[in-house]
């Protein structure tokens, strides 16, 4: 209930005006407290702006305010940690983001780098994308304290920029880790220096999962992974669970490559500006024991490259029975196969293709085609 109303002119039991200065009580929880028009409109003048002072004047309330024109004090110096908070386009911010030195006074990486160090149980997963810094310094020491770590599972660093020297560390930690399963390392101007890490790659044991995607990645990175991968192959590594490449428009010029190493379970090719030509190709990757495929946003795939792709399981079929697959997902999204290219995979799922998971949003399907499919799952 509100301390007054304006619309409490009658009383309720009589039905007859109540006086003009008659007192409105406050809600029964305070019944000490009471408030009369009187009493509003006397705080009302006491907070009233005086005008007679000219458009220019202050409020006429008691409010100690800085004048408009006074300094803000510096934070600067010492004690600069207590003013905290301050404005995110303040120079004190931009140093702390620079340094890696947040709010609570201490760089992440530093922090993960003692805990590996001290061979924590607890810590068995390094994040540190944007915001958090991640710098040749930290590669080095992150990388040096990972070598002796029993329990660490993933080095999760995406997103920021790396140089030759801290490829080149990644890649001896890669080489004498036995507990590194997920690694994700790099932006999109990693380029050519993947061959780096990837040197070392081929000498590890224990990766299962690689994140590359976006990394602009040229033709001869990605043979050099393609390479790494054999060598694994070669000392008895399991093959990767997880491969991300999406979003390397380089992909096609090393797939042929690519495609004779070890296949991963699940396979990322979102975005790689893949084509019809590339059709044949997938078709042989996916043979190979790909369990789940995504092909998102490779608009030039089309029906072609989708019939190509499934013409390959076709033709080794006398050899090995489109039941004898391992893929189980299928992601077509934005592939344009249209009617004809998911024709050619009812006709694979009709044949005894496992396929258990189809996503085919925004690929020009009609009616008609999802027909196919229904007849070809009955």
């Amino acid at each position: 209930m509100p301390l007054y109303s304006a619309e409490a002119t009658t009383d309720e039991l009589t039905g007859q005006p109540k006086p003009a200065d008659a007192p409105v009580a406050c809600d029964s929880a305070v019944p000490e407290t009471v408030i009369t028009p009187a009493d509003v409109d006397k705080m009302v003048a006491e907070f009233a702006v005086d005008r007679s002072a000219g458009s220019g004047s202050r409020a006429a309330c008691e409010i100690d305010c800085p004048p408009e024109d006074a300094a803000v004090p510096a934070l600067d110096g010492e004690g600069a940690d207590d003013n905290w908070p301050v404005l995110p386009t303040s120079a004190e911010t931009q140093e702390k983001i620079r340094s890696g030195c947040w709010w609570d006074g201490g760089s992440a990486a530093k922090r993960f780098t003692e805990q590996l160090r001290a061979n924590d149980p607890s810590l068995v997963s390094v994040v540190l994308v944007p915001p958090k810094r991640f710098n040749d310094e930290d590669a080095i020491e992150i990388c040096d304290a990972l070598e002796g770590n029993e329990f660490c599972r993933e080095l999760v660093a995406s997103g920021h920029s790396l140089s030759s020297a801290s490829c080149e560390r990644i890649a001896a930690a890669l080489r004498s880790s036995k507990s590194l399963e997920v690694l994700s390392v790099g932006d999109s101007q990693l380029g050519a220096l993947g061959s780096l890490i990837f040197d070392g790659l081929g000498g590890n044991l224990s990766l299962t999962s690689l994140d590359l995607e976006q990394k602009g990645l040229t033709a001869g990175a990605l043979c050099a992974l393609a390479e790494a991968l054999a060598s694994r192959h070669r000392l008895g590594a399991p093959a990767l669970k997880s491969l991300s490449l999406s979003r390397n428009k380089c992909l096609g010029e090393a797939l042929s490559q690519l495609v004779a190493a070890p296949p991963p379970a699940q396979l990322k090719l979102c975005d790689c500006a893949l084509g019809a030509s590339h059709g044949k190709l997938l078709g042989e990757w996916v043979a190979r024991g790909v369990e789940d495929l995504d092909l998102r946003d490779n608009s030039g795939l089309g029906g072609d490259g989708l019939e190509q792709m499934t013409g390959v399981w076709k033709d080794k079929k006398s050899l090995l029975p489109l039941s004898s697959l391992s893929l189980r997902v299928l992601r077509l999204d934005g592939c344009a196969v249209g009617d004809d290219g998911l024709e050619a995979v009812a006709e694979a799922c009709g044949g005894g293709l496992p396929l258990e998971e189809l996503f085919v949003e925004r690929c020009e399907i009609t009616l008609s085609g999802c027909q196919l499919l229904v007849d070809s799952l009955r």
